[in-house]
């Protein structure tokens, strides 16, 4: 709600357990890695460590209603790799008291990453070993 300035997890949770369904239903689909960009797309708002509208004025931790929500979905969704993944994020989150950590981020970003197409994983793990993205040349060849 761009008035408001707000997220409604509830609605960003349904778009992302409808992914995964299709996943899970459609592993052959044309529109698989398309699904899964989509669903890393509404993982990001959800978990969105680097949105105002989840995080206190300061930005260093998640508002509490924000974690009791985290808490309701990760118990409700259970059965579900999304589930999973929430309540991976609140076990951390529950040792910082809610603050955003450099070990909140990394499980963030690692869920990011197993739920990313394998083109992007490939994409980043590259730019991580070439950050600069020059191309190397095998000289060995000429």
């Amino acid at each position: 709600d761009a008035e408001k300035n707000t997220f409604d997890l509830e609605v960003i949770a349904e778009r992302i357990l409808t992914l995964e369904s299709m996943l899970e239903k459609f592993p052959d689909s044309v529109y698989f890695q398309s699904f899964q960009q989509t669903q890393v797309y509404y993982y990001q708002l959800y978990f969105g460590s680097n949105s105002a509208v989840l995080m206190n004025a300061d930005g260093t931790a998640y508002l509490e209603s924000v974690l009791n929500v985290y808490k309701v979905h990760a118990e409700d969704f259970k059965d579900k790799t999304f589930g999973k993944d929430i309540q991976k994020v609140v076990t951390v989150l529950n040792a910082t008291n809610g603050s955003v950590s450099a070990d909140v981020t990394k499980v963030i970003n690692e869920i990011l990453m197993e739920r990313s197409p394998e083109q992007w994983a490939e994409s980043t793990e590259s730019q991580i070993e070439n950050p600069s993205g020059e191309t190397s040349v095998d000289s060995s060849k000429e």
